[in-house]
């Protein structure tokens, strides 16, 4: 792919065209917006990286006439400063995307991939959540994005569990990439009798939901398939438990498990929210040759603190709606926020381990209130003494308490 990197920092310019260079793509740098406008002019590149902030033509200058070209010119934005209401004008006027340093090569070489048309599971394959590049704005995304980097360093097979729609296929193209793998990345559904291939990564979906004969046969044929084989199978959240409760074969789990990868809901990716929600937004505006509709900041915010039962497939689908009934349509979308003083339900909350917790909070508040007067306890929190025996035990703080 031939790229042109444009900033008026050479260094950044130079390193950024070193680096694509030696990833095998043709590219070139040059150190403002005047020499861009001029470069894509005489000898139109395939993709357009450029900062935003240049004088005495920016970054925006660049991106304007490179989506003038017939055919338009892809044009990936990147900044130190600014942020949301600039990655919405940038989208706006037709970025493919927006990035804000520091960026690392691993984010650039996503985006760039994404379009290239790689990096994306086979055509069949059934979560939407992989149809978007991989966002890591938040804590929870990094540390993802550190133990795929981790697992693509061994050609051990990956067990990838999360929620429906949270991103699991999404994760499996990820770690594909990132492990340099030169086979091709095929998603099936496991069946009896399938046919393996010898080389490259299969994705497994959906593994947990197999009936038990299936899964004790899909363990007979894993003993069978060739060696330079990896599989990565998805599966919904917290398998160690569905595997106790015998929901899930033992000896298909570890077989598969060697390398277990969480990918956490978007509720606890909120940071991820609004810059996936624009990119979407974008994209569907291109697809269907729209206006990307504008987010109010009522809507942003109440939209950020949804907590997004449906994941990232409810997220594609607000913005496809929003762009195909305008966006009044994300003023009717149905949002649910917990209150303040609630937890965040849904398929990973466990309602004992919430009570035991802040029971065990409440025990030691009171203790401390007490000044480790056990005997206090009962008056201090409006309960008989066996009532505050049974508690002291369950939370594992002391033995019962001595009668008076």
């Amino acid at each position: 792919m031939r790229i042109l990197v444009v900033d008026d920092t050479h260094s950044i310019a130079d390193s950024f065209a070193r680096a694509l260079s030696k990833r095998g793509d043709q590219a070139e740098a040059v150190y403002s917006g005047g020499d861009a406008i001029q470069r894509m002019l005489d000898e139109p590149p395939d993709l357009i990286l450029t900062d935003m902030t240049m004088e005495p033509i920016d970054g925006f200058a660049v991106l304007e006439a490179a989506r003038a070209q017939r055919p338009p010119i892809e044009v990936i934005m990147f900044t130190g400063i600014g942020g949301v209401d600039m990655a919405v004008r940038a989208m706006q006027l037709g970025a493919r995307d927006f990035l804000t340093k520091p960026i690392s090569l691993d984010q650039l070489a996503d985006r760039i991939d994404a379009v290239r048309g790689i990096g994306k599971p086979a055509s069949h394959a059934n979560d939407e959540a992989d149809q978007i590049p991989f966002f890591d704005h938040s804590p929870a995304s990094r540390q993802l994005r550190t133990m795929l980097e981790r697992a693509a360093q061994a050609p051990s097979h990956v067990w990838i569990e999360g929620e429906i729609g949270s991103g699991r296929g999404q994760a499996a193209s990820t770690l594909h990439r990132l492990s340099h793998a030169s086979g091709p990345l095929v998603t099936v559904e496991p069946s009896r009798g399938m046919e393996w291939p010898t080389h490259g990564t299969v994705v497994l979906s959906n593994v947990d939901d197999l009936p038990d004969d299936l899964q004790r046969d899909l363990v007979r044929q894993l003993s069978r398939v060739s060696p330079s084989l990896r599989i990565f199978a998805t599966a919904g959240p917290e398998s160690d438990e569905r595997v106790a409760k015998l929901e899930l074969r033992p000896d298909l789990y570890f077989k598969l498990g060697v390398i277990k990868v969480s990918i956490p809901p978007l509720r606890e990716r909120r940071e991820d929210i609004l810059p996936m929600l624009h990119d979407a937004l974008a994209r569907y505006a291109r697809r269907y040759n729209r206006p990307m509709p504008v987010l109010e900041p009522t809507d942003e915010s109440r939209l950020l603190h949804h907590t997004w039962p449906g994941n990232v497939r409810e997220l594609l689908s607000v913005a496809e709606r929003a762009v195909v009934l305008g966006a009044d349509a994300l003023q009717s979308h149905r949002t649910r926020v917990a209150p303040s003083h609630l937890p965040v339900l849904g398929p990973n909350f466990r309602i004992d381990d919430y009570i035991d917790r802040h029971l065990k909070e409440i025990l030691e508040e009171a203790l401390r209130i007490a000044g480790g007067q056990k005997k206090e306890l009962p008056a201090l929190l409006g309960a008989t003494r066996q009532n505050i025996d049974q508690k002291l035990i369950r939370s594992g703080l002391t033995s019962p308490l001595k009668p008076r």
